[in-house]
């Protein structure tokens, strides 16, 4: 108990910058493990973005959790949710229909 003590004063020692900057390295990270695991996890497509949320907000404060989450929305709608990349197969239909 004493050491998981330590390590959140640790954590939360950090400035503003330094803790925002490790929630994205997470949730970035999150996202290559996802697009590594894309044919495996297809059905689950947040399951992997749940983890930097959660060490976010218990190791880096609760707002840090919340940028975490809605990255990690924000990068699973854009990437791993059908249509895949939604914001670019629009815009090339939109193209191709135009020409």
């Amino acid at each position: 108990m004493k050491t998981l003590r330590s390590t959140l004063s640790r954590f939360r020692r950090l400035t503003l910058i330094q803790r925002y900057a490790l929630a994205t390295a997470l949730t970035v990270l999150a996202a290559g493990g996802q697009w590594a695991l894309t044919p495996n996890l297809d059905s689950h497509p947040l399951l992997l973005f749940f983890p930097p949320v959660v060490i976010s907000a218990l190791f880096l404060r609760h707002g840090t959790g919340l940028y975490a989450a809605l990255l990690g929305s924000f990068l699973a709608v854009l990437f791993f949710i059908e249509p895949w990349g939604l914001a670019i197969t629009r815009g090339c239909r939109q193209l191709d229909e135009a020409l």
